[in-house]
């Protein structure tokens, strides 16, 4: 288990890297240099996900702390009973930063950054 202190405390769980490595070997076709990327993209992902809801709920004056689970994340806040309208910004907010991180690599993507990585990948077969 690894765990980061912070502000927004994460702890990243064994089964998160599994399943990780599971969806990334099945996605990238056996190829595991496309397994590692998946991971990366995964790990990234989610962790954007619980971002967005740990500072939604700082900014309502919780102490939000993320947990990276085998199946996804969870973040948890801690503070007091909040609203329903609250606790609905910051369930909303997971999935709009999860929509920022869409937009800005289709931004990189076209202009050119990153394209060649992709092509490379596909070049390269470890297996």
């Amino acid at each position: 288990m690894i765990k980061i202190p912070g502000k927004i405390p994460i702890t990243i769980f064994p089964a998160f890297w599994f399943f990780s490595a599971l969806i990334g070997l099945v996605l990238g076709q056996g190829n595991f240099f496309q397994m590692f990327l998946w991971i990366g993209i995964i790990f990234i992902s989610v962790l954007f996900h619980e971002f967005g809801q740990a500072l939604t709920s700082i900014i309502f004056g919780q102490s939000p702390r993320i947990k990276l689970v085998a199946m996804g994340g969870l973040t948890y806040h801690e503070g007091g009973q909040l609203p329903f309208w609250k606790q609905f910004f910051i369930t909303l907010n997971g999935p709009i930063f999860g929509f920022l991180v869409v937009l800005g690599a289709s931004f990189l993507m076209k202009f050119g950054y990153g394209l060649s990585l992709l092509q490379n990948i596909r070049m390269v077969n470890f297996i």
